[in-house]
C-alpha cells in the first residue's frame, strides 16, 4: 500500500508541472498576439540594403537627401550576414556591443537601385527602392555632392566599389547626367516617398534580441523619445 501511495503523489506532482513548450488558455492568446506583433516588426524593419561587392558599381537615383545617423551592429545568424540592429550603448546598455560585436556610425538614405535582380521564383525585378547606408568616407562624399549639386533627390549617379576595404556602399559617385529624374513619373506612385527610418531603425525589443539570441535590452529612453520629437522638424512629417 505505501508503494502505491508513493506511485500516486509523483503522478500529481508531474501533473501540476508547466512545462516550457507549451501555453493553455489565455496564457496562449497572450502569447500568440506578442509573437504576431514581433514577426510585424520584423517584415517592417526587413527592408532591403543597397550593397556592391568588390570592384562592382551600379546606378542609383536618390530619393532624399537629408540622411539619417545611427550607429548600426550588423552581425551573423545562421550563416547570413544581412542582420542589423541599431545600437543604444550611448544612453543604456546595449546587448549586442556586451556580446563584443562594435557598431560602425551610419547615414542612411532612400534610393532607387536600377539594378535587375532575379528572385528565387525567376521573377526579374529592377528600379527597386531601398536603404541605402552610407558609411566611412561615404558619408563625406555625399556632403560633398550636396554642397556642388544642392539638393541630390532625383538625381542618377553611379556608384562604384574597388576594394574589399572600400565601404559596402561604395565610395565613388559620379553624376550620370546634369538632370533630375521625376521619381513618380520614372519609378511609380511611391518613389517620391522615403522610408520610415524612425520605425526601420528602432532599437530591437527584448523580444526581438532574445529571437537574435542576445540578452535583455530596455528601450523607450529619452533620448528616443526625442528622435521622434525631432522627426517632424528634420523630415517634414
Amino acid at each position: 500500500m505505501a508503494k502505491e501511495k508513493k506511485v500516486n503523489e509523483t503522478k500529481e506532482v508531474k501533473a501540476t508541472d508547466k512545462p516550457a513548450w507549451f501555453k493553455v488558455g489565455d496564457e496562449g492568446l497572450k502569447e500568440k498576439k506578442k509573437q504576431d506583433a514581433l514577426a510585424k516588426n520584423k517584415r517592417e524593419k526587413s527592408i532591403p540594403r543597397f550593397r556592391l561587392g568588390e570592384g562592382e558599381e551600379a546606378v542609383i537615383v536618390f530619393v532624399d537627401d537629408v540622411g539619417f545617423y545611427a550607429k548600426i551592429h550588423q552581425f551573423e545568424l545562421d550563416g547570413n550576414w544581412g542582420n542589423f540592429a541599431t545600437c543604444v550603448k550611448d544612453f543604456e546598455p546595449c546587448a549586442i556591443c556586451n556580446a563584443g560585436k562594435k557598431p560602425v556610425y551610419t547615414a542612411h538614405y532612400t534610393i532607387i537601385d536600377t539594378r535587375s535582380f532575379t528572385r528565387k521564383d525567376g521573377t526579374v525585378v529592377k528600379n527597386t527602392k531601398v536603404i541605402f547606408p552610407a558609411k566611412g568616407s561615404a558619408i563625406n562624399i555625399i556632403a560633398d555632392l550636396k554642397k556642388k549639386y544642392g539638393s541630390l533627390v532625383g538625381y542618377a549617379f553611379k556608384v562604384k566599389r574597388y576594394s574589399k576595404n572600400d565601404p559596402n556602399c561604395g565610395n565613388f559617385f559620379e553624376l550620370v547626367k546634369e538632370r533630375r529624374i521625376n521619381l513618380v513619373k520614372s519609378f511609380g506612385p511611391d518613389a517620391d516617398k522615403p522610408y520610415d527610418y524612425y520605425k526601420i531603425l528602432a532599437p530591437p525589443t527584448p523580444e526581438e534580441l532574445a529571437d537574435l539570441g542576445f540578452g535583455s535590452f530596455s528601450v523607450g529612453s529619452s533620448a528616443d523619445i526625442k528622435v521622434a520629437e525631432n522627426l517632424e522638424e528634420i523630415f517634414g512629417e
